[in-house]
């Protein structure tokens, strides 16, 4: 990847994470409305995030960290479709 390239990468993601953390509700729908842009286009996100359910959503694959461990990590749609995981992580 071009050195030129790889910068704005880099300033989107920075832009991201001073972004988030002062994100209410509105601006983090905006958010992840941006990040399925990134997706669409083709571009690797690397998404930490608090908040399972949003962030399956837009996921390819997920590692769950709960404690420090890696405790899961499948396909971001068996993990949506574990009742283990709904229960445990998105609050259903």
């Amino acid at each position: 990847m071009p050195v030129d390239r790889l910068g704005d990468e880099c300033r989107i993601a920075e832009q991201c994470h001073a972004a988030e953390r002062h994100v209410g509700p509105a601006l983090a729908d905006e958010m992840f409305e941006m990040f399925f842009k990134l997706k669409k286009v083709g571009k690797t996100i690397l998404l930490v995030e608090q908040y399972v359910q949003p962030a399956l959503a837009v996921a390819d694959r997920a590692y769950i960290i709960d404690q420090g461990m890696a405790i899961h990590n499948d396909t971001a749609a068996r993990l949506l479709a574990s009742t283990e995981i709904q229960e445990r992580y998105c609050g259903m």
